[in-house]
C-alpha cells in the first residue's frame, strides 16, 4: 500500500511517539484516543510517520492537521494537494479532522466564550480559520488549508528553534483556489 492508504499505519503504534513537551497529558489522551478511532475504522484521515524523525529537537512538533466538512469529498476534490503534505513530510503525523471532531475538541479544550464564538461564526471556512488557532494553542504542530500544496519538507521549511511561522504564496500558474508552499504554520 502507498503510504497514503490506511493500510500504511496500522502497523505502526498509535501514539508511539512521546508526547510533546508543550501538549498537556489530557490533550494528549484526547488525541491518542482520535487517532486510535481512525485507525480501527480504516480511515484515510490520519497517517502515522512513516519514517522516525532525526534526534534533532523540534519546538514544533511533528504533525500536519487540515479540517474538512466532509473529508471523503475533500480527499476527492483536493486529494493530489493533501497527499503532497503526506509525501513530503514522512517524520510528520498527519491528520484530516471533519467539523464533528472540531467541534467534540472546541467543547473539551475551549474556554465558554471560545466555545460561544466558534459557533457564532457563520461560515464553515470562518469556524476552520478559528479552529485551527484553537488547535496550535493545545497542540502545535502545521495546520494548512486542504487547497495548499507543499514544495518543500517541512523537516527543510522550518528551523528546528522556530516556534512560530506563517506563510503564504499564490502560484501564478494556477488558479486562484489553489495556493503553493506555506499556508500557516504554528507551533512552540
Amino acid at each position: 500500500p502507498s503510504a497514503s492508504t490506511p493500510a500504511a499505519n496500522v502497523n505502526r503504534g498509535v501514539c508511539a511517539e512521546a508526547r510533546h513537551p508543550m501538549v498537556s497529558e489530557e490533550a494528549f489522551a484526547w488525541l491518542c484516543s482520535w487517532q486510535e478511532k481512525q485507525v480501527a475504522a480504516g480511515s484515510k484521515t490520519f497517517l502515522r510517520a512513516r519514517r522516525s524523525p532525526s534526534r534533532e529537537p523540534r519546538r514544533i512538533p511533528r504533525m500536519v492537521m487540515q479540517t474538512a466538512r466532509s473529508p471523503g469529498e475533500e480527499l476527492a476534490n483536493n486529494g493530489k494537494w493533501i497527499g503532497t503534505w503526506m509525501d513530503s513530510n514522512p517524520t510528520y503525523d498527519y491528520m484530516l479532522l471533519d467539523d464533528a471532531d472540531c467541534t467534540e475538541f472546541v467543547a473539551k479544550f475551549c474556554l465558554a466564550p471560545e466555545t460561544q464564538a466558534y459557533h457564532a461564526v457563520q461560515t464553515g471556512a470562518q469556524r476552520a480559520d478559528l479552529f485551527r488557532y484553537f488547535w496550535l494553542r493545545e497542540f502545535g504542530g502545521v495546520y494548512a488549508d486542504t487547497d495548499t500544496e507543499i514544495r518543500l519538507p517541512l523537516a527543510t521549511a522550518l528551523q528546528p528553534n522556530a516556534s512560530m511561522v506563517s506563510g503564504r504564496a499564490m502560484d501564478s500558474d494556477r488558479s486562484e483556489e489553489h495556493t503553493s508552499e506555506l499556508q500557516s504554520l504554528a507551533g512552540s
